[in-house]
């Protein structure tokens, strides 16, 4: 590391309780390789779809099909650049290349629900209850946007209010990256078991190199690096408390919610 950034993070339990069991890797996996013909489906009725506002026509085909094409090439970029199943300590270069791809998701993933809500209220002409246009703060899917929840069916309605903690978790994430603390995927950690070691064997180090005894230093780091994991998780801000996540997961999980409410709102055009 260029000594910008902490070189590990130290974590509380054991690597296995933040990475994938073998059960989930073979579910990521599945999920994975239905990535492509998921966009492709979803991308084509969105493409076909004969909207009677233009409006809802560009953030159909420039707005949506656009961020679903750029959530699934991120995701693709992720596996890439780091594969759920490796353990292995990346090189800095990777690790940024990963956490480009993941902040670019989230945005996109975080704009496709804005799109969707253009479209629907685009084309259901959802106005405020003076007669007048909504206002762009006003339109979007949530607790917060009344009237245009208030517009949709019933059941449409009742699967995004099901949403809710998931949505309050996306703007968390969106909003820290834009306005706070960008996403982070830690290069490598140091569980609780090990702090006390890698914290000595540190100590051992910087008394070996003030000896000159730059062999012993080596093999004494060596020693170290053993003590150091990756494991697939992001978080933003450290102060904050949040969570960590495992991004592999939570990015499928995230655009199979996006591709759900994006196939259950083209059933509400057609009621």
């Amino acid at each position: 590391m260029n000594g910008m950034f902490p070189a590990c993070q130290y974590v509380r339990g054991r690597a296995q309780e933040m990475s994938y069991s073998e059960e989930q890797l073979d579910r990521i996996y599945e999920d994975y390789g239905e990535l492509t013909g998921k966009k492709i489906r979803l991308m084509g009725s969105y493409l076909l779809w004969r909207f009677r506002e233009k409006h809802a026509e560009e953030h159909a085909r420039h707005g949506f099909c656009r961020r679903l094409q750029i959530m699934a090439h991120c995701i693709m970029g992720v596996f890439e650049k780091l594969p759920p199943e490796s353990d292995e300590v990346p090189g800095e270069e990777t690790v940024s290349d990963a956490t480009i791809y993941l902040q670019a998701f989230v945005f996109n993933t975080f704009g496709s629900i804005d799109n969707l809500a253009q479209i629907w209220v685009s084309e259901m002409k959802v106005k405020q209850m003076n007669g007048n246009k909504l206002r762009p703060a006003s339109i979007g899917f949530g607790k917060k946007y009344t009237r245009v929840m208030e517009s949709l069916p019933r059941e449409f309605r009742d699967y995004l209010d099901g949403l809710d903690a998931w949505l309050e978790h996306l703007t968390g994430f969106r909003h820290a990256l834009a306005h706070r603390i960008p996403l982070y995927i830690p290069p490598s950690f140091v569980t609780d078991d090990d702090v006390e070691e890698y914290r000595r064997t540190e100590a051992e180090i910087q008394d070996a190199i003030g000896r000159k005894e730059f062999a012993k230093a080596e093999e004494l780091e060596n020693v170290q690096n053993k003590l150091i994991s990756f494991l697939p998780v992001t978080t933003h801000s450290f102060k904050e408390q949040s969570k960590f996540v495992l991004f592999h997961y939570q990015m499928l999980a995230d655009f199979h919610t996006v591709e759900e409410i994006g196939w259950r709102m083209l059933r509400a055009l057609e009621e």
